[in-house]
C-alpha cells in the first residue's frame, strides 16, 4: 500500500484527507510536550490505528486506556475502509503523561476525511474500464518515481515544483496488465485536411448534414449548442440531434462519435462526503515528455431539455436541475446516460500545451469520463508507454506550492502498427488503371472475382500516369463502367501519343509492331520506375475496444504522393508516414522493399520477441511467443553504409568488388519498424538489383497443413536447370517470348540462352547473392529447405552491374488465398506450352495452389516492375492479439 506521513503537534489538532487504500504515518514521539513519558490513544470506530514499536505493530483498541512508553523508534499506522460521511468526522486523539500521571498533560489531534480516488481503465484488456484495478500499480517493494514538474492551481499562480508518483505497470503477455492506445489516425470528418489526431475537435459519426458552413432546420426539442472558443480555447463540441457548432460552422446530427470511439475510456471515481476541507483539490495532468503524444478529453453533460445556458454548464457529477437527463453523479440512486456519444460536449484538457487540468470534487460518488487518444505512433527513443496522473493536492499557505498527498496513475501503450503478410485473407485488391494496361486490368478484375474480395481501380486522373499506386477507399462503382471507361482512355491516350510522336521534329520513328510501338523511347525514359508496392504499405492498429486499418505512406513521393491522404484516409483508415529529413531517399525506400513473412517457427529470436503468431501456429502448451509469425523483411545495401548506432541486424554481401555509397532504406523509416516492436525487422541484401527490393527474389504463400506456408525465392540455377532438362529431350531450339513484337530482333533459343557465356556467369553471380539472402531467411527465421521451393528466374546486368528480370519474374506475383497472380513469363515454348508455365504448376498446385499466369510483360515488366509491383492488397488483420506475445 501507498504510504504517507503526516505530522502531529501537541495541543492542536490537525486536519488531514486520508484516500483509502494507504497508509497515514505519525511520530508521537516527536509530537510530544515536554516531560512527557507514556502515551494512550482515542480513536472513532472507523479509524484502524496500530502502534508500530520496533517493526512490530499492535492495534489499538477505541477506548484509550491502554498506555504506551514514548520511544524515538515508536509511530502511529493509521487506516481507514470506508469513506467518510462528514468532513472531519474521523478522529484520532494522542494523550500525553508524565510517568507516574494519571492525567494528560497534553493531547494531540488528528482529525480525518476519508476519500476514494480511482483513476480506471482497461488494464485487463477486455474491453471494459475495470474499478481500482489491484495490478495497476506495482507492489509495495517497487519504489516510487520523481516525475517532471507539475503545475498548481492556475488561477492561484502556484507551481508545484516536484510530484512523486507511483508508476504504474505494463506487461505483455495473455496474463499481462496494462490499457492500450489507439492513434487517432483516420479521418472521420471528410472534409478535413489531416487526421484527427492533428486537431483538439471531436466531430459527429455521420458528420454534417449538409456541406461545411450549412445550417438545417432544427427539430423539436433539440437546441443549438453553445458556441465554443477555437482551437486555442481547446474546446471542441459533439452535437446531439440538431446541435450547431457555431465556431466551426456546421450542423452535427450523429448521437454517437465515431472519433471518440477511436478512442480509449478511462474513468476517475471518487467518493467522500459532499465537501473537503478548505485546501485540497484534484489535478490530472501529464509529463512534458508525454505532451506530444496523447491527448485527453472530458465529457460535459448535455440536457435537450434544459434551457438553454444551463445544460451547457453541466458536468458529470452534477445533477441536472431540470430532471430530464440522466445523472453521472451517483450510480446507486442515478442511472448513467444510455450512451455516452449522446448529448455531450467534449472539451480538450491534456495534451500539447496542457499539462494538467484541476478537477473539481463534486462529493457523494462520482465517476467523471475521459477520452484518451493517441497522438504518435511508437518510435525512436519512445517506447510507446505514457502515463496519465492525477493527484490530491493540498495548500498550505499563501505563495507556498501546493503539496502532493496522493496520486494514482495509469499507463497506457500505444498500439503498434502492424503489417500483414501474404499468407492472410484479402480484403480489397487495389490498381492502377493507365493508357497502356487495360489487359492486365481485366485479367486482375477475373482474378479477384475468384477470391470473394473487392477490386479498387485507381484512374488516370488520381494517379496522374504513376502506375505503382492504387485506390484506396475509393469507390470503384460498377465495375463494367470502370473498365469501359478504362479502355477509351487507354485508347485515347494511344492515339494522342501517336499523334505526338509523328508531329515531333527529327527522323520518322521506325515502325515497329509490338508492345511499345506507340510510346516514343523519350517517353518511356520520363516513366518512374517504382510500384504500387512502393508508394503504400499496408498494416493495422488494435486494442481491445477497437482496430482499423492504417496505411504506411513511404518517403518517395511520385505523383501519387497526396494520394494516400485523399483517397485512402477516412472514416477507420488511418495513415502514418515517415519522411528524411536530410537523407536522401532511394529505391530502397519504395515499400517494394518492405515485405513481412508467413508465420513460422524459429529459436533465432529471442524468447517471446516472435510477434504475431497465428493461432493455428500455438504450441499446446500454450507457448505461442516461441512461434514467429510476420517478421518485417527490408534490404540493405553494399559495403560502406556502416550500422553503428542501429539496432537493427545487418547483412553485408561479401562482393569482391565493392561499390561505394550503396543503397539503404532510411533511417527514419527502420526506426519507426523496430520501435514497433512487435515485428523485428530483418535486414536482407538486395544492392545486387537495378530496383533493389525484396519483392523481386521472395515472397510467401499460404498452404493448408501444420506449417501453412512456403517461401518462394527466385533461383536462376532452378532455371538454368530446367532448360538444360529440355535441351536433353531435344527442345534446344524452342523459342522464348513467342508472339512478342519488339522484344529483340534476334530469334531467343534455349541453346541461345544456355550457350551466352556472359550471360551464364552473370547468372551465376546473381545466385550467389540469392543464396546468401536464402541463408539469412533460413537462419533467422528458423526454416529449413523444405520450407522453401525455388521458382526458376534470370536476370541480366545492366550499365551498373546491377540484375534486372530478362524475363518477367514469377516470383513477384499477387497472392489470394490460394490463388495466385503469376506473371507470364513468354518462357520458351515446348509442345505448344510454356515449359517455365508447367514447371511451376508442377511446384505450387500440389499444394492446393492455384496458377493464373498474368500478361504484365508491357504495363509493367517493361518499367522494371511486375504483378506484385503493379498492385497493392489489404488484407484482414491477425486473429492473434499482438499484446499476447512477449518481446
Amino acid at each position: 500500500m501507498r504510504e504517507r506521513t503526516v505530522r502531529l503537534q501537541y495541543g492542536s489538532r490537525v486536519e488531514a484527507v486520508y484516500v483509502l487504500g494507504t497508509y497515514l504515518w505519525t511520530d508521537v514521539y516527536s509530537a510530544a510536550p515536554a516531560g512527557a513519558q507514556t502515551f494512550s490513544l482515542k480513536h472513532t470506530e472507523r479509524v484502524q490505528v496500530d502502534v508500530v514499536r520496533d517493526g512490530q505493530a499492535e492495534e489499538v483498541a477505541t477506548n484509550g486506556r491502554q498506555r504506551w512508553p514514548l520511544s524515538p523508534s515508536t509511530t502511529l499506522r493509521l487506516s481507514m475502509s470506508q469513506a467518510s460521511t462528514e468532513a472531519g468526522s474521523d478522529k484520532v486523539t494522542v494523550s500525553y503523561y508524565e510517568k507516574e500521571g494519571s492525567a494528560p498533560i497534553d493531547q494531540a489531534g488528528l482529525f480525518l476525511t476519508a476519500i476514494e480516488i480511482s483513476l480506471d481503465v482497461d488494464a485487463d484488456r477486455d474491453g471494459v474500464v475495470e474499478k481500482n484495478n489491484p495490478r495497476k500499480v506495482p507492489s509495495s517493494g517497487q519504489s516510487c518515481r520523481h516525475d517532471r514538474p507539475l503545475v498548481a492551481h492556475k488561477l492561484q499562480e502556484k507551481v508545484l515544483t516536484s510530484l512523486p508518483a507511483m508508476q504504474a505497470s505494463w506487461s505483455w503477455g495473455p496474463e499481462g496488465q496494462g490499457a492500450i492506445l489507439l492513434v487517432n489516425c483516420d479521418r472521420d470528418t471528410p472534409w478535413l485536411p489531416k487526421e484527427d489526431c492533428s486537431d483538439q475537435k471531436v466531430y459527429s459519426k455521420e458528420g454534417a448534414s449538409g456541406a461545411p458552413g450549412g445550417v438545417d432546420s432544427v427539430g423539436p426539442g433539440n437546441i443549438p449548442l453553445r458556441p465554443g472558443p477555437g482551437r486555442g480555447g481547446g474546446r471542441r463540441d459533439l452535437g446531439f440531434p440538431g446541435g450547431v457548432d457555431s465556431n466551426i460552422g456546421f450542423r452535427l446530427t450523429s448521437p454517437s462519435a465515431l472519433d471518440l470511439k477511436d478512442m480509449s475510456q478511462m474513468i476517475l471515481r471518487t467518493k467522500g462526503p459532499d465537501r473537503l476541507p478548505a485546501g485540497y483539490e484534484m489535478v490530472l495532468y501529464l509529463s512534458m515528455s508525454d505532451s506530444d503524444k496523447v491527448g485527453v478529453f472530458y465529457v460535459e453533460s448535455e440536457c435537450p431539455r434544459a434551457p438553454l445556458g444551463e445544460s451547457a454548464q453541466l458536468r458529470y457529477g452534477a445533477p441536472c436541475p431540470c430532471k430530464h437527463f440522466g445523472v453521472y453523479q451517483n450510480p446507486s440512486t442515478h442511472s448513467l446516460p444510455p450512451d455516452p456519444f449522446f448529448g455531450q460536449r467534449y472539451i480538450h484538457i491534456l495534451g500539447r500545451e496542457k499539462l494538467y487540468h484541476v478537477v473539481k470534487y463534486t462529493g457523494g460518488m462520482a465517476e467523471l469520463l475521459f477520452f484518451v487518444e493517441g497522438l504518435r505512433f511508437p518510435d525512436e527513443g519512445f517506447s510507446g508507454l505514457v502515463s496519465i496522473h492525477v493527484s490530491l493536492l493540498e495548500y498550505m499557505a499563501e505563495e507556498i506550492p501546493l503539496t502532493p498527498i496522493f496520486t494514482d496513475t495509469v499507463t497506457f501503450r500505444i498500439a503498434p502498427w502492424v503489417m500483414t503478410p501474404n499468407t492472410l485473407p484479402p480484403v480489397s485488391v487495389f490498381v492502377c488503371c493507365m493508357k497502356d494496361n487495360y489487359l492486365f486490368l481485366k485479367e486482375i478484375k477475373n482474378l479477384v472475382e475468384k477470391t470473394n474480395c473487392e477490386l479498387k481501380v485507381c484512374f488516370q486522373y488520381m494517379n496522374r500516369g504513376d502506375r505503382w499506386i492504387q485506390n484506396g477507399n475509393q469507390d470503384s462503382g460498377d465495375d463494367e463502367m470502370d473498365f469501359a471507361l478504362c479502355a477509351f482512355l487507354c485508347y485515347f491516350s494511344r492515339l494522342l501519343i501517336a499523334q505526338v510522336t509523328c508531329l515531333s521534329p527529327g527522323p520518322a520513328p521506325t515502325p515497329q509492331v509490338g508492345w511499345f510501338s506507340l510510346v516514343p523511347p523519350e517517353i518511356i525514359g520520363q516513366l518512374s520506375l517504382v510500384s504500387p508496392q512502393d508508394e503504400i504499405e499496408f498494416g493495422y492498429i488494435e486494442a481491445p475496444h477497437k482496430g482499423f486499418p492504417v496505411v504506411l505512406d513511404s518517403p518517395r513521393d511520385g505523383n501519387l504522393k497526396d494520394f494516400p491522404i485523399k483517397q485512402l484516409l477516412g472514416p477507420d483508415f488511418g495513415y502514418v508516414t515517415r519522411e528524411p529529413l536530410f537523407e536522401p531517399v532511394t529505391s530502397l525506400d519504395s515499400f517494394g522493399n518492405l515485405e513481412a513473412t508467413a508465420a513460422v517457427n524459429t529459436s533465432s529470436f529471442p524468447v517471446g520477441s516472435k510477434p504475431l503468431p497465428e493461432p493455428v501456429s500455438l504450441p499446446v502448451s500454450g507457448s505461442f511467443h516461441d512461434f514467429s509469425a510476420n517478421a518485417t523483411l527490408h534490404s540493405r545495401g553494399s559495403r560502406g553504409s556502416g550500422m553503428e548506432g542501429n539496432l537493427l541486424k545487418s547483412y553485408l554481401f561479401p562482393n569482391p568488388a565493392p561499390r561505394s555509397g550503396g543503397r539503404r532504406m532510411t533511417k527514419v523509416v527502420r526506426d519507426f519498424l523496430q520501435a514497433q516492436q512487435v515485428q523485428p525487422p530483418v535486414e536482407l541484401y538486395s544492392d545486387w538489383l537495378t530496383v533493389g527490393h525484396v519483392d523481386e527474389f521472395m515472397t510467401f504463400v499460404p498452404i493448408p497443413g501444420t506449417k501453412q506456408f512456403r517461401m518462394l525465392m527466385a533461383s536462376t540455377s532452378a532455371c538454368y536447370k530446367l532448360f538444360r532438362e529440355k535441351q536433353k529431350e531435344g527442345h534446344g531450339e524452342a523459342i522464348m517470348f513467342k508472339g512478342l513484337g519488339g522484344m529483340s530482333s534476334k530469334r531467343i533459343t534455349i541453346n541461345k540462352i544456355l550457350c551466352n557465356e556472359s550471360l551464364v556467369q552473370e547468372n551465376l553471380y546473381f545466385q550467389r547473392c540469392l543464396d546468401w539472402n536464402r541463408d539469412i531467411l533460413k537462419r533467422e527465421l528458423g526454416l529449413s529447405e523444405q520450407d522453401i521451393i525455388d521458382l526458376p528466374a534470370l536476370f541480366k546486368m545492366d550499365e551498373n552491374r546491377q540484375a534486372r528480370a530478362y524475363f518477367p519474374n514469377m516470383v513477384n506475383m499477387i497472392v489470394l488465398n490460394k490463388d495466385l497472380g503469376i506473371p507470364k513469363p513468354f518462357g520458351p515454348q515446348v509442345e505448344e506450352e510454356c515449359c517455365l508455365e508447367k514447371r511451376v504448376r508442377a511446384l505450387l498446385e500440389p499444394l492446393g495452389l492455384s496458377c493464373t499466369f498474368l500478361d504484365d510483360i508491357s504495363a509493367y515488366h517493361k518499367y522494371l516492375g511486375e504483378v506484385h509491383c503493379g498492385t497493392n492488397v489489404r488484407r484482414k488483420p491477425f486473429p492473434f492479439k499482438w499484446w499476447h506475445m512477449v518481446p
